[in-house]
């Protein structure tokens, strides 16, 4: 059996290649996406306005047939954006190594409020080190006994979730 290294050296098995794979990447894409945002096949379709049936095609990695108005459509719905480029072959096969076809992929509301999060996490952090700051050095009486110290911990960390 050849390698695929001297297989590639086909044109015409490499571009062969290059359409299976990426159809077949396509496929497992909108599988992982869907499947990440908890929607079956029939709630998918809803949303895109098909029956169940045409998303089972586009989430078989042996149909291959997109056409870019199917796959706007099915980015559409799951809220995200269907990138198109032309790399060269070396491009496609490292990425095709390196960039697993389950990775997860965020809707726009899901990214936003991940990042609405990380926003007042780092907010939370920032208060947190500012107070340590102002009060490094500062003895507090009430703190000297473990219930005391408890108290102010309880107080401070209600404290800030309130100013986030």
């Amino acid at each position: 059996m050849r390698k695929l290294a001297d297989e590639l050296k086909d044109k015409v098995f490499r571009h062969v290649y290059a359409v299976t794979r990426v159809g077949q990447r396509i496929a497992h894409r909108i599988k992982a996406i869907r499947e990440g945002q908890d929607l079956t096949q029939g709630a998918f379709g809803e949303r895109m306005g098909k029956k169940q049936s045409v998303v089972t095609r586009l989430e078989d990695p042996d149909y291959g047939k997109f056409s870019l108005r199917s796959l706007h459509e099915a980015a559409a719905a799951l809220d995200v954006v269907l990138w198109v480029d032309f790399i060269s072959f070396d491009e496609f096969q490292r990425r095709l190594r390196t960039e697993p076809h389950d990775a997860p992929v965020l809707s726009y509301e899901a990214e936003q409020l991940a990042n609405a999060r990380s926003a007042r996490t780092a907010a939370l952090i920032e208060n947190a080190s500012s107070w340590a700051a102002m009060t490094q050095g500062v003895h507090f009486p009430f703190t000297d006994d473990v219930a005391g110290a408890e108290t102010v911990k309880r107080r401070d960390i209600l404290e800030f979730r309130r100013a986030a």
